[in-house]
């Protein structure tokens, strides 16, 4: 076999293995981790499964975010609120991108999706390419998606932050008739 027809062989099984609910990942996301669940001749079979250690951070960021104990925190806040009281992801500290990463994943509602991105190119297959593998939930589905719908409104590119927090209660709803400005 030829190095495209080996990649071509790799990606099929993978895809297999993926739709029989297997992990093919080599790293688990953070609340999780991998176990064999059967052996197939010389082949491990491994699921993801909770890592109840992890999994509690998991709930506390996802409690954060929804604003269980006061006001929902924004995705920096959470991360500072990690680091300040010496909670890592795996040893290392917080930061914005994976906290984001954290509260948008849906692994963490019970579907890891396999195939999102091309191994050579990087880039994302189309939706209808992707493979959806029941995982065990750490967070229930409907606070996964109110804490997603909090993220969107947030949204720096629909409404800015000044806007957002800003201590005047109408600001960014009228533009002035002269300058359009907010």
């Amino acid at each position: 076999m030829g190095g495209a027809e080996t990649f071509r062989h790799s990606c099929r099984e993978a895809g297999h293995n993926a739709r029989q609910g297997f992990w093919n990942g080599s790293h688990p996301p953070f609340g999780y981790r991998v176990e064999t669940k059967e052996r197939r001749g010389n082949k491990d079979k491994r699921v993801l499964v909770v890592d109840d250690a992890e999994a509690s951070v998991v709930r506390l960021i996802f409690a954060l975010a929804a604003g269980e104990q006061g006001r929902p925190s924004g995705i920096k806040a959470i991360a500072s609120y990690m680091n300040e009281r010496g909670i890592t992801r795996r040893g290392k500290k917080f930061a914005t991108d994976g906290v984001h990463d954290l509260l948008s994943d849906t692994t963490y509602h019970g579907t890891h999706y396999f195939n999102r991105r091309d191994s050579r190119s990087g880039k994302p297959p189309p939706p209808s390419q992707w493979i959806a593998i029941e995982t065990p939930a750490i967070v229930a589905e409907e606070r996964f998606n109110a804490v997603r719908a909090l993220m969107q409104s947030r949204n720096p590119k629909r409404m800015p932050p000044r806007v957002a927090n800003g201590p005047t209660l109408l600001a960014g709803l009228f533009r002035c008739g002269y300058c359009r400005a907010l």
